[in-house]
């Protein structure tokens, strides 16, 4: 027992001596020092990121980067600057954009005197408005006037590529003859993000209209103040007796869409289909273009010229379609 003690006592002070000569060593100013840290385990609650100790201790790592958890490591702010730079480098196009949204009037001057369903009325100094039309609780036209805001919108995403304004509006008697034929016209003018054939204008809060080129006015787009057209708003087309016969309707052509719908009906017809049409020459919006026979819409009933057969030869019972005018020309 005596000797084994003995030759671990000897190791372990040959150990101690050699550890002695190696801590000074690195006091020697002229050896330099080595660039050794201790590596410590991650830490995940202080956020360091260091690598783990290796298995092996014989391994000497040279250098460690530890990470500031405050500090940004995301290169994603450069990629940002980089893109903002970009950005600024590329130019806004923007197309100016002007057409004009065109409107039917029945009556007289005025909200008292205009016809319940005109889609805008006419006003003493000239302009022309949208209202509330049959004050059934929609807005109608309401909102349609100068100075309104006007989104503009891609025709067929309905996603909005510009904005503009009411500009101007006025209302034309476009019947040469000494009949009354009445358009409002509402100029819009704006600037959209790019160049499209066709697109759409919601004014203020009321629903799109479709704007197309205008074949009148190179340049220029023109759209249709739509309102439905409903047969059911009139009391003689919904109280039809079946097996009356036709008289003589006087005229239908040439009349506000309600205003000849009612003739029509009033004297035996029965209106089975509205359809929309583009605006002849002379021709108001909202006004009746011709009426046809619905069996064979080939027929004309009436055009421009007036009754074109005695209205006593129809059966009773006899179905026409109407033709009425949108706010876009031909």
């Amino acid at each position: 027992m005596s000797r084994m003690f003995a030759r671990t006592a000897a190791a372990i002070a040959l150990m101690m001596t050699a550890v002695a000569c190696s801590a000074g060593s690195t006091g020697d100013a002229a050896t330099p020092a080595t660039d050794v840290v201790t590596v410590e385990p991650p830490n995940e609650a202080n956020g360091t990121t260091s690598p783990a100790t290796p298995a092996d201790p014989g391994v000497t790592i040279d250098s460690v980067v530890t990470v500031d958890p405050g500090a940004p490591t995301d290169p994603a702010p450069a990629t940002e600057a980089t893109a903002t730079s970009v950005a600024d480098t590329v130019p806004v196009v923007t197309i100016e954009v002007e057409g004009t949204a065109v409107g039917g009037n029945s009556g007289g001057v005025g909200r008292e005197q205009t016809q319940t369903l005109s889609e805008s009325i006419r006003n003493q100094d000239g302009t022309c408005s949208g209202w509330d039309g049959p004050g059934d609780g929609g807005l109608w036209t309401l909102g349609l006037e100068v100075g309104a805001s006007v989104e503009i919108l891609d025709r067929d995403s309905g996603e909005q590529i510009g904005e503009g304004r009411i500009t101007a509006s006025a209302w034309t008697d476009v019947d040469p003859s000494d009949d009354e034929q009445w358009d409002c016209t509402f100029v819009f003018k704006g600037t959209v993000s790019k160049a499209v054939d066709a697109i759409k204008i919601k004014v203020a809060d009321l629903n799109p209209w479709l704007a197309l080129p205008d074949p009148t006015n190179a340049g220029q787009y023109v759209a249709s103040v739509d309102t439905k057209i409903e047969i059911s708003r009139l009391d003689s087309c919904t109280s039809h007796e079946a097996g009356r016969p036709v008289f003589d309707w006087g005229r239908a052509v040439g009349e506000f869409w309600a205003d000849g719908v009612g003739a029509l009906c009033f004297n035996g017809l029965i209106v089975s289909e509205v359809k929309r049409v583009c605006r002849p020459p002379d021709v108001a919006s909202e006004y009746v273009v011709a009426v046809r026979s619905a069996d064979d819409p080939t027929v004309v009933y009436e055009d421009a010229s007036g009754q074109l057969l005695d209205a006593s030869t129809l059966p009773a019972d006899t179905k026409v379609i109407d033709d009425v005018a949108t706010g876009r020309p031909c």
